[in-house]
């Protein structure tokens, strides 16, 4: 049983071999795949340093622990 050491990669954006992907269909890929990552990158937003002061400081503290408080 011999195994194949060349594996194929397939393209994230068309589920395709890359190795067959002209330069045409590269740049289409890239660029469907450029803004899928914008539109994570608006809903994955990690807050500045700013803005988790403030939501730290609109939290409400001294709450009794949900845990074991009766």
């Amino acid at each position: 049983m011999e195994i194949n050491s060349r594996m194929a990669t397939m393209c994230f954006n068309c589920k395709q071999d890359i190795e067959n992907h002209d330069s045409h269909k590269s740049s289409n890929c890239l660029g469907a795949l450029s803004k899928r990552l914008e539109s994570m990158e608006n809903v994955l937003q990690v807050p500045n340093d700013d803005e988790a002061l403030d939501y730290f400081s609109n939290t409400k503290l001294g709450e009794a622990s949900r845990m074991g408080s009766k």
